[in-house]
């Protein structure tokens, strides 16, 4: 690829993704993007060193991820790449200060998980050096973060046992099968899992059997909770199931009732995780689902949508109608319209209180757009289906 087009390609990419890129020369020289206003300066912090062949570093901060890694041209042997500042999704920090120049989150660079910053880094290393990017190549390095001694020796001592005693690998394979069976809706996986949990999930969390069981048990939910918004699963469903389980934890007081608790635990998360037909999309949509379950009784608008996510409203608007084949106006009124049919049917709240609550425009606009995803009125719906329920 010629160096002027894969310039052009990398300008592209930033303004798509606000994710400041730059690539360096063997003799310190910015060479792409071409007459930036950055220095080298910048470039030779301490803690952002210069990766092996292969490797590629990845550095977080309280606020701000960067990443590093080789690549090399035709006219430029051994570069280097350096990908950010990315503001970390979440932190209050907008701006990054350099050559005491403000810059903006959301104006100069993005925010984004780290799950979306090393998708981004994917694709920029199989861009610049035409291999793919393996999990085995990433370093990740960890500023500010200290370990107490206590803890420390504790770290020792813990890691000094499961060498000696082995029940690591056990313990891993179990929880990796486990999840994975879930993921996939594979009951029958789960029976024989739970017969090999009594021996293999053994490393010693408290000296009460029950209680060591538990606080397995929580690590269990906190995974399975974590895959089903991976999965598609609105955030608000997954903690909220999480929630009660934990909750239920408190109510039991044998060996047999928590091994009980956890396998119906499993079928819920699978059932969780199979009714939601959005697993496939995007982070930025996901993220977008989960903002509209979170506010669904609030007035969600398409600014609000594009704050959340910190991208422009019309970004957004053309990557919903691509992953979901609809506008989001019309996915928020489907929800409302879902949570309208709920509260009719499984509440006492009148047709007119439901308006209100849902935050429609008026009763005569909640009756309209009921209208078009039912065919009834809400209280036409109420009247056939409650009946029937009871």
């Amino acid at each position: 690829m010629e160096f002027d087009a894969l310039a052009l390609i990398l300008k592209r990419l930033y303004h798509k993704y606000l994710i400041p890129l730059f690539v360096i020369d063997d003799t310190g020289h910015i060479i792409i993007p071409q007459h930036s206003d950055w220095t080298i300066d910048y470039l030779n912090q301490d803690d952002l060193t210069f990766p092996s062949n292969q490797m590629v570093f990845f550095y977080e901060d309280r606020d701000f991820f960067f990443c590093t890694f080789h690549c090399t041209f035709a006219h430029h042997k051994h570069c280097q790449v350096l990908v950010g500042p990315c503001g970390v999704l979440g932190t209050r920090s907008d701006t990054f200060t350099f050559h005491d120049h403000d810059y903006l989150a959301g104006v100069h660079y993005a925010k984004e998980t780290q799950q979306a910053f090393v998708a981004f880094i994917e694709l920029l290393y199989a861009l610049l050096t035409g291999q793919v990017l393996n999990e085995d190549q990433h370093k990740w390095n960890y500023r500010n973060r200290s370990i107490t001694a206590h803890t420390e020796t504790m770290l020792t001592d813990n890691l000094y046992n499961r060498r000696s005693e082995d029940p690591f690998l056990d313990s891993f394979e179990f929880e990796k099968r486990y999840v994975e069976a879930v993921r996939r809706n594979e009951s029958e996986k789960i029976e024989w899992l739970f017969q090999k949990a009594n021996y293999t999930y053994n490393s010693e969390l408290s000296h009460n059997k029950i209680e060591h069981l538990k606080y397995k048990y929580s690590g269990l939910i906190t995974i399975l909770t974590r895959v089903s918004v991976n999965e598609g699963v609105p955030v608000n469903q997954a903690y909220s199931l999480s929630d009660s389980l934990i909750q239920k934890l408190q109510k039991i007081h044998t060996i047999p009732e928590c091994m009980s608790h956890i396998k119906e635990t499993s079928l819920l998360f699978m059932a969780l995780i199979h009714d939601f037909p959005y697993a496939e999309t995007n982070f930025l949509v996901r993220d977008l689902l989960n903002y509209i379950d979170a506010h669904i009784y609030e007035r969600i608008t398409l600014k609000d949508l594009a704050a959340s996510v910190q991208k422009h409203p019309t970004h957004i608007t053309a990557e919903f109608k691509k992953a979901l084949g609809q506008t989001v106006h019309t996915y928020i009124n489907q929800k409302k319209v879902a949570e309208a049919k709920h509260l009719l049917l499984f509440t006492d709240k009148s047709y007119k209180e439901i308006a209100n609550l849902l935050n429609f425009s008026s009763q005569s606009h909640f009756i309209q757009i009921f209208k078009q995803f039912e065919n009834l009125t809400p209280l036409a719906f109420k009247n056939k289906h409650v009946t029937t329920i009871f």
